[in-house]
């Protein structure tokens, strides 16, 4: 089996479990056999261009999600080279929910290798051992300029519900950036805005990460004074 392979099924369990449909419905789906899903996911055989369009659309995705190997090309220059993103692949993402303050942890997964450059955003992951594990999915394309960064992400459940991360692109190479993460909430399908604390490492989630989280004082007399909700992004 090759690397290839291998991430070409890692992605179609991703966006299978994504949707709860199991090995079964999707082999039905696609008319192949159960053990051929199988070894489509665990990379143990190639999958030919037919399937691999008929596996997409059953999943209600496009190919090019299945495909996006994180392998490097010459003489393509990266636009996320530098400053505070660097070259690394994933990025710690977290922010405070409810009453009890609790510490969300999300991932988000970089690939370099298209233009502009894609993401998978995983959220609210249980632990950071198994990423694919997470509450939602979301699948969408980077922005960069000199000072910011942008994604704008659809979700893979509900491809009508988009999120947006906003954050600066800061000049020096520190491990920590502040933004502001915005979509609908689950909770009551309304409008809403986060403040995400984005890392290039995952850090201990103690009362420390969460007063870096809680918003400042300052933040919420901008709110009284401006009317409007900005995140203080220096960190």
């Amino acid at each position: 089996m090759s690397d290839y392979d291998k991430h070409v099924g890692s992605r179609i369990r991703l966006y299978r479990k994504s949707r709860n449909i199991s090995i079964k419905e999707l082999a039905s789906m696609v008319n192949k056999g159960h053990s051929a899903i199988s070894k489509y996911e665990n990379g143990n055989i190639s999958l030919d261009v037919n399937t691999l369009t008929d596996i997409a659309n059953a999943l209600g995705i496009h190919v090019s999600q299945l495909l996006d190997f994180p392998e490097e090309k010459k003489n393509n220059p990266n636009i996320l080279q530098g400053g505070f993103f660097g070259s690394n692949r994933l990025f710690y993402l977290y922010y405070l929910y409810g009453q009890k303050h609790t510490i969300y942890r999300s991932v988000i997964e970089i690939n370099r290798t298209t233009n502009p450059p894609t993401a998978l955003f995983f959220v609210r992951i249980k632990d950071f051992e198994n990423i694919h594990d997470c509450e939602h999915l979301y699948q969408g394309n980077i922005f960069l300029s000199d000072t910011y960064f942008h994604m704008v992400m659809e979700n893979q459940d509900n491809n009508s519900e988009k999120i947006f991360l906003n954050l600066l692109n800061p000049f020096h190479k520190g491990d920590e950036a502040y933004g502001i993460l915005s979509g609908i909430s689950t909770k009551n399908m309304l409008p809403v805005s986060y403040k995400v604390l984005v890392s290039k490492n995952k850090l201990t989630e103690d009362d420390t990460l969460k007063d870096k989280l809680l918003l400042s004082k300052q933040e919420l007399r901008d709110i009284r004074t401006y009317n409007n909700f900005a995140v203080d992004m220096s960190v």
